[in-house]
């Protein structure tokens, strides 16, 4: 998807960019209300930079998936990481000392078990 999207923006397609966001656009404004939150600046314009951010990393995102086979979006993946992710939340969120870097653990579990379902489970 993003090789295409670069080829696309390489030869000025703007009408295959606007039947993209026309047909997507739940996405589009899902994506731009979760940059419009996460924006610190409150601009418009920093907004649209997030939104174009979160729109390249999930075109690289898809691409990377779909040529390496890995899975990111498959009903065993997702059920083994929120089956584990709510037993970690409680552990976490229970203990003290951890409470303050809750962020930093859910971020190191999801990727172990993205690595671990990809490479032993798959």
């Amino acid at each position: 998807m993003i090789i295409e999207a670069l080829y696309r923006a390489i030869s000025l397609d703007l009408a295959w960019f606007v039947s993209l966001a026309m047909s997507n656009l739940l996405w589009v404004f899902i994506f731009y209300a979760a940059a419009n939150i996460l924006d610190e600046s409150n601009t418009i314009s920093g907004s649209i930079a997030l939104f174009l951010i979160f729109t390249f990393d999930l075109f690289t995102e898809l691409t990377f998936f779909s040529i390496t086979g890995w899975v990111f979006l498959g009903t065993g993946f997702l059920a083994l990481l929120y089956i584990t992710r709510v037993a970690l939340s409680l552990w976490v969120e229970n203990t003290p000392s951890l409470r303050k870097h809750l962020l930093k653990i859910l971020t190191v579990h999801w990727l172990a078990i993205f690595v671990i379902y990809n490479v032993f489970l798959v």
